[in-house]
């Protein structure tokens, strides 16, 4: 069901990007879509969250792995906003925490609040970004790898009225992630890849690998596998990604990043699409 793929080493010109410690710190944020169809993505995630953060923690590279949830409908309105019956459209349902039950709990209350609605997904990730609604309680340490991990079974609904660096859509959200040096996953329906690549970081390599999108039907499938797999992913990507500040500390310049994202080079695991 799975691919290894172990790309080589990055080039020599890419020296000039932020050197990594011998040993570093992970932040992760989960960033939910919560319609109805989404329930058991949530209960399959928090009945399966600690085989994850295990196999990152396992790597003698990673100090330590925090994560965090973030769940969404209709999040271009902002924090505040009722989207129906009492559900926030844009709700942080647990800060960034070294506590796995803690965020497996928050994981599983979700499960039980999902709805129907509008889908913002490109508003819901920028939301936990430098200058979002989010980042100042987002909880995000100081100097640490920063990944955000979106999973959602839709498009993103606000893909026209998105803008950012004078972009619209996917493309604006990969600007941002690449101006603020966050590793961006997706995990949804894989004829959604070609869609949401350009707001994935790493973005594909030039052989049109989706090096950061995942197959939503193969975690369905076997959860714990999927979950598996996707820890020997990130340890690939974590252990070359550019290490920023907190919610009190402006990122380091994303120069560096920006040439490792376009240079691709990542090896990744990818659950592909089965031939028909």
């Amino acid at each position: 069901m799975y691919r290894t793929v172990l790309a080589g080493a990055l080039a020599a010109s890419l020296g000039a990007a932020p050197a990594m410690a011998a040993n570093f710190d992970v932040d992760i944020m989960f960033v939910i879509d919560q319609s109805g169809s989404m329930d058991g993505e949530f209960t399959d995630l928090s009945a399966n969250i600690s085989t994850f953060i295990n196999g990152l923690t396992a790597d003698a590279s990673i100090n330590t792995v925090h994560a965090g949830l973030v769940t969404y409908e209709e999040a271009s309105l902002g924090l505040g906003v009722d989207c129906g019956a009492g559900d926030p459209c844009l709700e942080l349902d647990q800060a960034i925490t070294g506590s796995v039950p803690t965020l497996a709990a928050a994981l599983s209350t979700a499960a039980g609040e999902t709805f129907g609605g509008t889908e913002d997904a490109l508003a819901a990730v920028a939301s936990v970004l430098p200058g979002g609604v989010l980042f100042g309680s987002a909880g995000w340490r100081n100097n640490t790898v920063k990944t955000v991990v979106l999973i959602t079974d839709e498009d993103a609904d606000d893909a026209f009225s998105f803008t950012y660096g004078g972009l619209t859509g996917y493309a604006a959200l990969g600007q941002q992630l690449d101006d603020a040096g966050y590793l961006n996953n997706i995990i949804t329906s894989t004829g959604l890849f070609a869609t949401y690549e350009p707001a994935s970081r790493p973005i594909s390599d030039p052989a049109g690998d989706f090096d950061a999108l995942f197959d939503l039907a193969a975690f369905n499938a076997d959860p714990s596998g999927f979950l598996t797999q996707f820890a020997a992913a990130k340890l690939v990507e974590l252990q070359d990604g550019p290490v920023t500040g907190g919610s009190s500390d402006v990122p380091l310049p994303a120069a560096a990043w920006m040439l490792l994202a376009g240079m691709g080079g990542l090896g990744a695991v990818r659950a592909r699409r089965k031939a028909s």
